[in-house]
């Protein structure tokens, strides 16, 4: 069996946006009988925290509901989250896995 993990990181929520966008076109490009039954993937997803409803959160969020619906099991992780204040209807979609601040060394 092979895995393979790749880290993408952003230093921009212009760069997240780019990112997003290019995904989701991709993936609304393909329809669902092209992705074989092999090919689903455990994504997780590394976000500091889902407090405050801006656009970077809207993408990340939005990209992992596009991933779920061809199939893939999808995760998010952060440190704090707001399920009342960041957009509910799409958190509700998605496991959230809150790690507490700090993150323990070792």
């Amino acid at each position: 069996m092979k895995i393979g993990i790749n880290l993408i990181p952003f230093s921009s929520v212009q760069g997240i946006e780019i990112f997003s966008k290019n995904i989701i076109s991709n993936l609304l490009k393909l329809k669902k009988d092209e992705i074989g039954k092999n090919k689903k993937m455990k994504i997780a997803m590394i976000q500091p925290s889902l407090i405050a409803p801006t656009g970077g959160k809207r993408l990340i969020l939005r990209l992992a509901i596009e991933l779920q619906k061809f199939g893939h099991k999808v995760e998010i992780f952060v440190n704090s989250v707001d399920k009342n204040r960041c957009f509910p209807e799409m958190i509700k979609k998605v496991k959230i896995n809150v790690i507490p601040y700090p993150l323990p060394y070792g």
